[in-house]
């Protein structure tokens, strides 16, 4: 079996809800927790949060991933 195969036959991707914190969605730390836990590695969404996040309009933050 190929790599690719293993990949698309292999376990599939944990779910993690999205959280919020205030007026943040963060999304894009909810996906990257499900892909690092996916790949059997420890992952907070807080803390993928934290590093992934700027500063943005009225004292929120946002992020692009």
């Amino acid at each position: 079996m190929s790599d690719r195969q293993d990949f698309i036959l292999g376990d599939p991707i944990p779910y993690e809800k999205q959280q919020t914190n205030g007026r943040n969605r963060m999304c894009g730390a909810a996906v990257l927790a499900m892909v690092y836990r996916s790949y059997g590695l420890e992952a907070d969404q807080g803390e993928i949060w934290e590093r992934i996040s700027q500063p943005w309009l009225s004292n929120t933050r946002c992020a692009s991933t």
